[in-house]
């Protein structure tokens, strides 16, 4: 019965990492940005820039594209390179719990913050949004932000899941990530609509955001895509659970190949 301990101290030590450090400072920073760019818009756009459109817009443009990105990345490489730090590898040298445990848990705990902090970012954003514009229904604005949760989640967990393979994978995991993740997330997403695009993850949490926080209209949203379709709302759910259960077990088969005397010296 040692095993519900462990995960239970797993659990405490991913918490106390998550509400610490540098990385508590960067998520306070992050969460704050989408509301504080949403007054930032909405005291400066002309009158006909009504309080939902400037809350799709940075919901899109801003949350479901380099904000799940900046926030994934600052914590998906600390859960690969901070075992000895947090106490973790004791579990892993006493073969309580297996790497792979170990991993999930760690994961599990700091997706669900990720999750719950994007949500609370998306209601100020909501909040900013009908302030500076005079909105009415704050209700409203709200209900969208829950809609525009469901594809963010489900984005934090495959770029989560991707940082922790780079980390346990190569030895510059952070050089790598941002190389991948701008030539891919951002450059191909934005500045090269050609077929493969279709294949990013952010173009797929757009093809959720379509129906479930757009009403299944397009409109003026996506007159950048040109050359290829974005996935209907099944095809890009399907695609991000398939890459989440890829990245998954990659991790955990780089983590089992990795010695902890390299993990924990490096």
């Amino acid at each position: 019965m040692k095993v519900i301990p462990a995960i239970s101290a797993i659990q405490r030590l991913a918490l106390g990492s998550f509400f610490s450090g540098k990385r508590a400072w960067m998520s306070v920073i992050l969460v704050w940005l989408p509301p504080v760019m949403a007054v930032v818009i909405g005291m400066t756009a002309r009158r006909d820039f009504d309080a939902e459109w400037l809350m799709n817009a940075v919901s899109l443009r801003l949350v479901l594209g380099i904000y799940l990105l900046l926030l994934a990345l600052t914590h998906g490489l600390s859960i690969s390179s901070t075992d000895m730090e947090e106490g973790t590898s004791v579990y892993l040298y006493t073969g309580v719990l297996p790497r792979w445990a170990v991993l999930f848990c760690r994961f599990t705990v700091t997706w669900i913050l990720l999750s719950l902090i994007t949500l609370l970012s998306l209601c100020l954003t909501g909040v900013a949004a009908a302030v500076t514009r005079g909105a009415e229904d704050l209700l409203l604005l709200q209900e969208l932000g829950l809609r525009y949760a469901i594809p963010a989640t489900l984005g934090l967990a495959c770029h989560l899941a991707f940082f922790v393979f780079c980390g346990f994978a190569f030895r510059r995991p952070a050089a790598v990530a941002l190389i991948v993740s701008i030539l891919w997330e951002v450059v191909v997403t934005y500045m090269m609509p050609m077929k493969f695009a279709a294949y990013t993850i952010t173009n797929n949490l757009y093809g959720i955001a379509v129906p479930v926080s757009l009403g299944g209209e397009r409109g003026r949203w996506f007159r950048h895509v040109r050359n290829y379709d974005l996935p209907e709302y099944g095809e890009a759910v399907l695609f991000l659970c398939g890459w989440l259960a890829v990245l998954l077990v990659a991790s955990m088969i780089a983590l089992r190949h990795r010695s902890l005397a390299g993990r924990e010296s490096s």
